[in-house]
């Protein structure tokens, strides 16, 4: 793990603690996979960074992804689990 995706995946922490600070949002990391699960009202997501994606992703990427994130969180809109980085319908599920 290099020290790049260490403070990228820290970005991602601080800014959806940021943008939702009602939610709880606990982070972990294993099978290189960075994953967040954000816990807001009654409603739960589960979101994924692969740690390849986080090596060549720039930082503007990264911020459009969590704002598409944090979006979905105070609308309370689906899907609940994704992993960032895949197609369409590939590895994606609606809880």
């Amino acid at each position: 793990m290099s020290t790049n995706i260490d403070l990228k995946a820290c970005v991602i922490l601080e800014r959806l603690r940021t943008e939702i600070p009602d939610a709880q949002i606990d982070y972990e990391r294993g099978r290189g996979l960075h994953r967040y699960v954000i816990a807001n009202g009654t409603h739960s997501y589960d979101v994924g960074f692969p740690e390849r994606l986080l090596e060549v992703c720039g930082v503007q990427e990264l911020d459009r992804a969590i704002r598409l994130f944090v979006e979905r969180v105070q609308s309370g809109a689906g899907p609940r689990r994704i992993k960032v980085g895949t197609r369409a319908g590939d590895r994606r599920a609606a809880a």
